[in-house]
């Protein structure tokens, strides 16, 4: 599996193609641009970047908005959405994964110190599972 993490970073900051991070608001949010779209995150959550095809350009953003919800953007999605199940809350974005099948992972942490791991799935062909599962050894 490949496995990309990205911790917050404390200052704006320009990732490769059009993802902008700058603090606005209120010290807990930051704006983040992602395919030239915008969306208020919790400057808390760890903003992460995944790169499906492992070309080295990023697919798809994840992050927490200051409500707790879960939201993520990719170029053809037409703006920020949130994900799938709509009552999923976390306080961190961990880290993503592909499995050699396809399979697309993002974990999310729900806490602030030692934060517990849920995932979700992306099922080629079908999509976003909607199930935030709990981590386990045998799983992450």
């Amino acid at each position: 599996m490949k496995i990309r993490v990205l911790h917050w970073l404390a200052v704006p900051l320009l990732l490769a193609g059009s993802v902008v991070l700058t603090v606005a608001g209120p010290a807990s949010a930051v704006y983040v641009t992602c395919f030239h779209r915008g969306n208020l995150l919790n400057s808390d959550s760890a903003f992460m970047t995944a790169d499906w095809t492992g070309d080295g350009r990023y697919d798809e953003c994840f992050g927490i908005a200051p409500d707790r919800t879960i939201w993520h953007d990719w170029s053809t999605s037409g703006g920020w959405v949130q994900m799938p199940d709509r009552d999923g809350r976390a306080d961190v974005v961990l880290w993503w994964a592909v499995s050699p099948s396809g399979y697309r992972r993002v974990v999310v942490g729900v806490g602030t110190s030692s934060p517990d791991p849920w995932y979700q799935d992306f099922v080629p062909r079908k999509g976003w599972t909607g199930n935030w599962r709990r981590c386990v050894p045998s799983v992450c």
